[in-house]
């Protein structure tokens, strides 16, 4: 595994070059949504909660290159604050 500065990296997906920030802030936005629909908010005390998610994308062959290396698989673990306001 290389490090890489993710704000002037590029990633090129299908051909097209796109900021690889861009990228993953978008893919965390939808890991984000569906984590949402299955957080247990029933006996959630009112507050701010970690909520960890994880996501996994596969390319086939000639789809996704960074820096020039083919990447056939790539993996996010993030870990959200939701902040529960209590039931209504």
């Amino acid at each position: 595994m290389m490090p890489i500065d993710a704000q002037a990296t590029t990633l090129t997906l299908g051909g097209v070059d796109v900021l690889l920030t861009k990228y993953v802030d978008s893919w965390a936005e939808e890991i984000y949504a569906e984590h949402l629909l299955r957080f247990w908010t029933a006996d959630l005390p009112e507050g701010v909660h970690p909520m960890m998610a994880s996501g996994l994308r596969s390319f086939g062959a000639g789809e996704c290159f960074i820096k020039g290396k083919e990447l056939d698989q790539v993996s996010m673990q993030i870990e959200f604050a939701y902040a529960f306001c209590g039931h209504r």
